[in-house]
């Protein structure tokens, strides 16, 4: 899963980030549990400014048709959401993308969104 819809009908969703500090040349201890990195993703409430029949292939979006919000308002500055940091360590995170920069995007949890 890398991005679903609260809701069914609203423009916001709660999309995947990978956290920097975890995935990093040296992931913070925060990550490690012995060698091995744990809890590199987490979830953030995102506004989706596209359009999704503008979506491409098997409903997804550009990370850039989602912005940062706090209270349901967008922020045109990235890093001014109270949403952006990774809730284990703080770090900022980026959005999960598939192997083509792209976000799959889904309705409720699992199911796919239909035009």
């Amino acid at each position: 899963m890398t991005a679903f819809r609260e809701g069914g009908s609203s423009r916001i969703f709660y999309v995947e980030h990978v956290c920097l500090k975890a995935t990093g040349s040296t992931p913070g201890r925060e990550h490690l549990a012995g060698e091995r990195i744990v809890n590199p993703n987490y979830m953030v409430r995102m506004f989706f400014t596209g359009e999704p029949s503008a979506a491409t292939g098997m409903h997804r979006a550009r990370p850039e048709d989602f912005e940062y919000i706090t209270d349901m308002m967008p922020f045109p500055d990235k890093h001014s959401s109270g949403y952006t940091n990774c809730p284990l360590c703080g770090s900022m995170g980026r959005i999960k993308v598939d192997d083509d920069d792209m976000v799959p995007i889904y309705e409720e949890m699992t199911v796919p969104i239909t035009e």
